[in-house]
């Protein structure tokens, strides 16, 4: 039979391939079509096998704006119950498009003045606001002078109520003119502390030191033109009142509030954004002008799921998560009737996971799990690609390009033709695909590669 390439014009980069008068498109495994297809980054959507838009494929809600970054790099605003799609991300040479951003997890950042005026106590610094151009592309950012004196030079300072067993972060955009280092620091009393000293050259985490608290991670991500996020997590022991910090630093070993004092130089740094909230990881940018501000929950879901004797499913993206040891699993993937009777793709670190990720079919309340022997690297823009099929005797998942021996199992496949899947998670989403057919593990390895 001879096949014959030719290029489709109705949507962007779509190849067919016609086989005996029959068309497979870009999207298609092993020559089955999916009905959904939710391709943000093409901005290409289908539901049925027919072509639309993502208003008319998918349902998504937010009770609040919410930030992501521009093709150029720069923050925007989408609106209350608006997408974010076209999240750009630094690669480290250019900004690469991944697609929609979504957080299913509410955020409040507790710090009140992120930019300009830092609300607390500033000492042995000297701050002009309205500086450089700042992630938002306006004249925004504050300078920071660490003068001549010798002393904790620290930006900023505001009291907080921090509860014990909770874990916080926090976090602000930093960037280099020639005091190449900050500190990130947050302490309640003389002895107790996390800090962080990150180095603005070059993103590394200088150094890093905890009392009585315990470190979850300390982290830079690079958004470009010498800016960079800095974040620092720890957990809290026992409520208290603590003191988030932004210090300037000479790179020496790190003190009771952040950083070791120094003499200054009068050498200068930017910085804007401050953040500070109750999770294990940074969140998007929460801008705050006199009091707390508080970000919605995401919430993403399909309008007309496929089904049939089978359902396979691909995923691709990014996550941002730590490895907390957390006993409950953080769904990516939900479709359900209830409890007893669903399909759900979870992210697992309890124990000794780092992050698994664990499909589980209920039917009638019997239950069948498989899960995924490599796990993703606990980390902030963790790129991932999952696939898995759900039969009523088998279970199978492949990540990365790499499927797992077939679980077979008497659950049955539950009857989820009524309900519509939804998505969650704490990163990106480029492309989501659904087939109401078992690809077969060679099919979810192509998918997933």
């Amino acid at each position: 039979m001879r096949n014959v390439l030719s290029i489709f014009t109705g949507a962007p980069n779509r190849i067919f391939l016609t086989r005996g008068g029959s068309n497979l498109d870009a999207y298609s495994i092993l020559g089955l079509e999916p009905p959904l297809v939710l391709d943000f980054d093409e901005n290409y959507f289908r539901t049925g096998g027919t072509a639309t838009d993502l208003v008319s494929a998918a349902t998504h809600t937010r009770a609040s704006s919410a930030t992501y970054v521009d093709a150029n790099g720069i923050l925007q605003t989408a609106a209350i119950n608006g997408p974010r799609v076209g999240h750009h991300i630094w690669n480290g040479s250019a900004w690469v498009d991944e697609g929609y951003f979504h957080e299913s997890e509410a955020r409040t950042n507790l710090i009140t003045q992120s930019t300009g005026v830092f609300l607390g106590n500033s000492s042995f610094v000297t701050l002009t606001t309205g500086q450089t151009n700042s992630l938002s592309n306006y004249s925004d950012a504050t300078l920071a002078n660490d003068g001549s004196a010798s002393g904790y030079h620290r930006v900023t300072e505001q009291s907080v109520a921090v509860v014990g067993g909770i874990t916080y972060t926090v976090s602000c955009f930093a960037k280099d003119i020639d005091r190449q280092y900050v500190g990130l620091a947050v302490h309640a009393g003389a002895t107790t502390y996390a800090g962080s000293i990150f180095n603005l050259a070059n993103g590394t985490v200088a150094e890093t030191k905890v009392s009585v608290w315990s470190l979850a991670s300390a982290s830079a991500q690079d958004f470009g033109n010498g800016w960079y996020h800095c974040s620092l997590s720890f957990t809290v022991t026992d409520s208290a009142t603590a003191y988030p910090i932004i210090m300037m630093s000479d790179g020496s070993a790190i003190g009771n509030y952040g950083t070791s004092p120094y003499v200054g130089s009068s050498k200068t740094l930017y910085i804007y954004g401050v953040q500070f909230e109750a999770a294990s990881t940074p969140s998007s940018y929460i801008p705050t002008a006199g009091a707390t501000v508080t970000r919605a929950a995401d919430a993403l879901a399909e309008v007309t799921p496929p089904w049939g004797s089978a359902l396979s499913v691909n995923v691709k993206g990014t996550e941002t998560f730590a490895d907390d040891g957390s006993a409950t699993q953080k769904l990516i993937y939900d479709r359900r009737v209830d409890a007893n009777n669903r399909i759900t793709l979870a992210l697992d670190t309890a124990g000794a996971n780092t992050g698994k990720l664990t499909l589980t079919m209920v039917s009638g309340g019997s239950s069948a799990t498989i899960s995924t022997t490599a796990e993703l690297t606990p980390n902030i823009n963790e790129p991932f690609n999952v696939a898995f099929v759900c039969t009523a005797t088998e279970l199978g998942i492949a990540l990365n390009g790499t499927a797992e021996t077939r679980v077979t199992h008497a659950v049955g496949l539950p009857d989820l033709s009524a309900e519509v899947a939804a998505f969650a998670g704490m990163g990106t989403r480029s492309l989501i695909r659904e087939w109401a057919d078992d690809l077969t593990d060679a099919g979810i390895e192509k998918a997933s590669a």
